[in-house]
């Protein structure tokens, strides 16, 4: 995959999760029903995602901390909606699967900036600079 694929696969993974998630708080609610307050803990995602693009101006290297810090964000909202018992109607399995795919997206698409940038494939390797 060469650099300019993988930069694009990259913004195609964020901006695809980004509306995913902002689809699944208005539409289905993610915590909650449709309209729960507690959705309004997601709003920081997208605040993230709008100033850290407009900061990073797509660059791939800034992008890669961006997009890190929007894979956290759903990681601490289902801590924090599970400990304060904020979804007593849906399971918690399907709160940490859900809140589970929009950070392992929000990864991948990190990952991908990151070999977009230089990066190499595997977590595991070190490239000499």
């Amino acid at each position: 995959m060469t650099d300019t694929t993988a930069r694009r696969a990259a913004i195609a993974i964020g901006l695809g999760a980004t509306l995913l998630l902002a689809w699944g708080i208005g539409a289905l609610g993610v915590i909650g029903a449709s309209g729960d307050p507690a959705d309004l803990m997601y709003l920081p995602v997208f605040a993230v995602a709008v100033v850290g693009t407009a900061v990073a101006r797509l660059r791939s290297r800034e992008m890669v901390t961006v997009l890190l810090a929007m894979a956290a964000w759903p990681v601490a909202v289902t801590v924090v909606a599970l400990a304060a018992g904020l979804a007593p109607g849906n399971p918690r399995l399907e709160i940490i699967g859900l809140n589970g795919m929009f950070a392992t997206m929000f990864a991948a698409s990190a990952w991908l900036f990151h070999v977009a940038a230089g990066g190499t494939w595997s977590l595991l390797q070190h490239r000499d600079a």
